[in-house]
């Protein structure tokens, strides 16, 4: 095994995690073998076949696959973004932090966003945003590796930033508690929301550490953070309009589908730490059983949706039993499993085909997997299966 590393301290606070190896894997969970990308590597079972494995100067803290799987960039805790090709693990630029401010410390790169190009004729394609500690965002090519814009957000740090469908607009969000959206072209603020409606929402009371546009209506933005709040924000009234309690967000552990109408939440708790929400009433609408043992429950630092054109899947990591699960977003039951590593699950990324998961952790090391769809395919038997049982049942009530 590798021997465990300290994501290494700058002047920025940093939660401190737990470290724990991860016992083998339950055979009644999921049963088609074990593989590894090389002897000592953590183990997978299920969907997820380890493609490559890369070593890091420093633990990567936020991941994510470019529009169109072309490309993961990871932002670094010592500020660098590696940006990779998913199917060769080649190294595509390497995007270190600017020292205009001369700066004698590492600025801890925490979220980044790829732009989403709908019209290509008007926009340049692969770019992506990057969010900081020291409250930076900086627009980069990542192909040229070149810095495009850069402003700061003064006495910020930005935990989490994402683009909207048009790729028009950003939001950032962080320490102060704050929701921002600005002009992607201009980078002008258009809104800073941060307050409650009378009594009725309150607004985040502590760090926030996910942030999203709704997939359907960029004028309203969901966020989760410490005060263990989500809070539903509309731009055209400027306040928060809806809210619930309950998750403590730790990371990128809060997301959206497609359809905009489910809200997924990876808490940083043994109990309850994966559930889906309705958007509409902020009502619980379903626990997702992470393992039927006690020993393996993982208190999540990441959790999403899938956003495949047609999605399948759910997929979550973080500490405890160090270790992340890809779910079927039908049934709810785990798929495949990555377990075996000496240090916390910070975040990880599926590509928009499916095919790909990306993974990094505590320990400076990024995995690759390929997914393998069979699992879906049976999957999807199974159902059919039961679902002519269940069918054939009540035809045969109804005769008789």
């Amino acid at each position: 095994m590798y021997k465990p590393n300290e994501l290494k301290q700058t002047k920025v606070s940093i939660r401190k995690y737990d470290s724990f190896i991860a016992d083998e894997a339950s055979n009644d969970e999921i049963s088609k073998g074990e593989k590894s990308i090389d002897k000592g590597t953590p183990l997978t079972t299920g969907n997820l076949i380890p493609k490559f494995v890369k070593n890091e100067q420093s633990s990567a803290l936020t991941v994510g696959f470019s529009q169109n799987d072309e490309y993961i960039a990871l932002g670094l805790a010592n500020g660098t973004i590696k940006v990779y090709q998913p199917q060769t693990g080649a190294l595509v630029s390497s995007l270190a932090y600017p020292n205009a401010n001369d700066e004698s410390y590492n600025i801890p790169c925490t979220s980044l966003s790829f732009r989403n190009v709908v019209n290509s004729d008007k926009k340049a394609k692969n770019v992506l945003i990057a969010g900081y500690a020291n409250g930076a965002v900086i627009h980069w090519h990542v192909t040229s590796g070149q810095k495009l814009q850069m402003n700061i957000e003064e006495n910020n740090q930005i935990n989490s930033l994402s683009y909207n469908q048009l790729g028009n607009h950003y939001c950032t969000a962080g320490s102060d508690c704050h929701v921002r959206v600005y002009d992607d072209e201009t980078t002008n603020l258009l809104y800073d929301v941060f307050a409650g409606k009378d009594g009725y929402t309150s607004g985040h009371s502590n760090k926030i550490f996910s942030v999203k546009f709704h997939p359907k209506d960029s004028n309203v933005l969901v966020s989760a953070g410490w005060d263990n709040t989500v809070q539903i924000w509309d731009c055209r009234v400027k306040y928060s309009v809806r809210s619930f309690y309950g998750p403590h967000t730790c990371g990128d552990s809060m997301d959206i589908n497609n359809e905009g109408d489910y809200i997924l939440t990876g808490a940083y708790s043994k109990e309850n730490s994966l559930q889906i929400w309705d958007y509409k009433t902020c009502k619980l609408f379903e626990d997702i059983i992470w393992s039927s043992s006690t020993k393996r429950r993982s208190m999540l630092y990441t959790a999403r949706f899938s956003h495949a054109s047609n999605p399948s899947y759910i997929y979550a990591g973080g500490c405890n039993s160090n270790e992340a699960r890809v779910f079927s977003l039908k049934t709810k039951k785990c798929l495949g499993l990555a377990y075996g590593f000496e240090k916390p699950v910070y975040c990880l990324a599926m590509s928009k085909d499916e095919k790909t998961l990306a993974l990094v952790d505590g320990d400076k090391h990024f995995y690759c997997y390929d997914i393998d769809p069979s699992y879906f395919t049976d999957e999807k038997e199974e159902i059919k299966e039961a679902n002519d049982t269940e069918t054939g049942s009540h035809y045969y009530d109804n005769k008789h």
